[in-house]
């Protein structure tokens, strides 16, 4: 069995010698040989909306082996989601938040993002007030109807599609009463969410790996708690041949 671990940075891997090892690999290891590691990639995905700044630091661990005549190629990939539990408040105030001089007005309180199980979960605490207005001496003059808090929480699951991540939320529970009820049930609350976690983390994310493996397998996604703090585990693997794992290389060591 041959065991190679390279020590040398990614990019400065010598292609020919790459191309070198998997030939003699080919030719001398049978049908399967033992799995090779190359050395990690990590990249710092830089998220900025709306006066919010923080990074997501990913790592990227690729891996192969030969299998018959072709290379399976191995991409574990692991994020650290802290920065975004660190500003997820002022994310979704950014698009939660509207304040209508005569008519709704509504704000994002608090809110908590944190690991649960394989999946993350995204409590809110929101108000909600009801004003309309009266005109008097040419003026509008504001009048509060109702004010009303409640809470909610969603549980947000990991999916890859197309080389891009995809966090799906799913609304768990509700904590209202009165008119505040209906408006958490609704789906204007999940698509604004929806929309802060396209925009702010899936639209960052996407290209994870390059697009020639938009069609990885993926054998485990999910979100784990990493000391309170919430990281993301993605392992996927993809067959192909002998110029395509080179050419498939040199695309990462050079993005």
């Amino acid at each position: 069995i041959l065991i190679v671990i390279f020590n040398l940075p990614l990019f400065i891997l010598n292609l020919d010698y790459l191309k070198t090892l998997v030939f003699v690999m080919l030719f001398f290891c049978g049908s399967i040989s033992a799995q090779v590691t190359l050395p990690s990639i990590e990249k710092n995905i830089q998220v900025n909306s709306e006066g919010v700044s923080f990074t997501l630091p990913v790592v990227l661990k690729p891996s192969f082996q030969t299998i018959n005549d072709s290379i399976k190629v191995y991409f574990n990939i692991q994020g650290d989601f802290s920065g975004l539990q660190a500003n997820i408040l002022a994310l979704l105030r950014n698009t939660l938040n509207k304040h209508e001089e005569c008519g709704e007005r509504l704000s994002v309180n608090s809110s908590r993002l944190t690991p649960h199980v394989t999946k993350a979960r995204l409590e809110m605490s929101i108000r909600f007030q009801k004003w309309t207005c009266i005109e008097l001496f040419g003026r509008d003059h504001p009048n509060k109807l109702f004010s009303q808090s409640g809470d909610l929480t969603f549980l947000l699951t990991p999916e890859f599609d197309k080389s891009q991540l995809i966090l799906s939320p799913e609304l768990e529970s509700i904590n209202a009463s009165g008119l505040m009820s209906p408006i958490l049930e609704s789906d204007y609350m999940k698509d604004k969410v929806q929309e802060v976690l396209e925009r702010d983390v899936s639209g960052k994310l996407k290209l994870l790996l390059p697009e020639e493996l938009s069609n990885v397998e993926v054998s485990r996604i999910e979100f784990k708690n990493a000391n309170g703090q919430l990281h993301l585990i993605l392992n996927s693997h993809i067959i192909v041949s002998s110029e395509e794992f080179l050419s498939l290389i040199n695309k990462i060591r050079n993005d």
